[in-house]
C-alpha cells in the first residue's frame, strides 16, 4: 500500500490524471434538478426527515462528498471518523488519513457478507471482526465509528478497494520517462544556428502520443472531456455522452452509497429505531 501510495501523490502532479480526478468527482457528485446530491428514500417520513437533517444539516454532504469521492477514486480507500453522541447519534465526521489507518479483518470476505454490511452494535460476532487502527497514534476505532468508503475490484486487496489509477501507473511512469528523454533530446540535439540531422524530427511525438492514448484508455474518461478533442454533442452532463464513462460513475456513486448506508443504519441504531433500520 505505501508503494501504490506515494505513486498516487505524485499521480497528482500529471495535469491529465489531476483532471480525471475532479471530474470522477464532480460527475459522481453531480446535483439534482432539486440542489441535492444525493436523496433519502423511507417509507418513514420521519426517518427521512432524520436522515436528510443527518446528511445535508449535519454532514453538510454537499461539501465534503466529492472530497470523500475524490479519495476513494485516488486511492481505493477513504477512512471517516464518526463522531458520535450515545444520545445524539452522529454529530460530525473527520477526515482521516488514509495512509495511516489499517482495516483489521479477522475473518474471510464471504464470512463478512453473510454477516452483514457492518458491525453495529448489538453485531456482536461482526463487531470482533472488524477494527480500524491509526497506525502512528496507536488508536483503535470500533467498525461503526469508521466509515471506510472503498471501490471493490481486486480481491489480492482486500479488505481495502482498488484505485482508479492502479492501471494507470505503469504507464505514467512510461510516461514521465519518454517526456524527460523527449526534453532532453531537443535540448542536447539542437543547435542555435543549425539543425543537426538527427535533430530533424522534433515535431514528431507519435511515441508520446500513443503512451498518453494508453493513459486515457486507462483512465476510462473520453478524450474531449480532458480537452484533448473537441467534444460533440450539446449534453451538459458528461456520463449522458459516453456510456461506458456513466458506468465508471456509476459504479462509483454505489460505491459512495454502500457506505452513506451504513452511516444511516449507525446514526438511526444510536436513537433507538431498531425497527426501522
Amino acid at each position: 500500500r505505501l508503494a501504490s501510495f506515494y505513486d498516487f501523490e505524485s499521480m497528482e502532479f500529471t495535469p491529465e490524471i489531476a483532471a480525471a480526478l475532479d471530474i470522477y468527482a464532480e460527475e459522481s457528485c453531480t446535483p439534482n434538478e432539486q440542489g441535492f446530491i444525493i436523496t433519502v428514500e423511507s417509507e418513514s417520513s420521519r426517518i427521512k426527515d432524520i436522515l436528510t437533517n443527518l446528511f445535508t444539516k449535519v454532514l453538510d454532504l454537499h461539501a465534503v462528498l466529492p472530497a470523500w469521492t475524490r479519495n476513494t477514486c485516488k486511492y481505493g480507500d477513504n477512512f471517516v471518523y464518526l463522531k458520535i453522541d450515545p444520545k445524539l447519534g452522529i454529530i460530525g465526521a473527520s477526515q482521516l488519513p488514509n495512509i495511516e489507518i489499517e482495516r483489521k479483518d479477522e475473518s474471510s470476505f464471504l464470512t463478512q457478507q453473510k454477516v452483514g454490511s457492518y458491525g453495529v452494535a448489538g453485531e456482536n460476532e461482526k463487531d470482533k471482526n472488524i477494527k480500524f487502527e491509526w497506525r502512528n497514534k496507536s488508536i483503535s476505532f470500533n467498525a461503526w465509528e469508521v466509515a471506510h468508503f472503498r471501490l471493490l475490484g481486486d480481491d489480492r486487496r482486500l479488505p481495502y478497494g482498488t484505485s482508479l489509477l492502479e492501471k494507470v501507473r505503469r504507464i505514467w511512469k512510461q510516461l514521465l520517462l519518454s517526456e524527460d528523454a523527449m526534453m532532453i533530446y531537443r535540448v542536447t540535439s539542437a543547435n542555435p544556428i543549425e539543425t543537426l540531422p538527427g535533430a530533424g524530427n522534433l515535431d514528431q511525438i507519435a511515441d508520446i502520443e500513443y503512451i498518453q492514448k494508453k493513459m486515457l484508455a486507462a483512465l476510462r474518461i473520453p478524450k474531449p472531456f480532458l480537452g484533448f478533442e473537441e467534444p460533440a454533442g450539446e449534453g451538459k452532463n458528461l456520463a449522458l455522452q459516453d456510456i461506458r464513462f456513466a458506468r465508471t460513475i456509476n459504479r462509483i456513486q454505489q460505491s459512495m452509497v454502500q457506505e452513506l448506508n451504513k452511516i444511516a443504519i449507525v446514526h438511526l441504531y444510536i436513537l433507538g429505531f431498531e425497527d426501522e433500520l
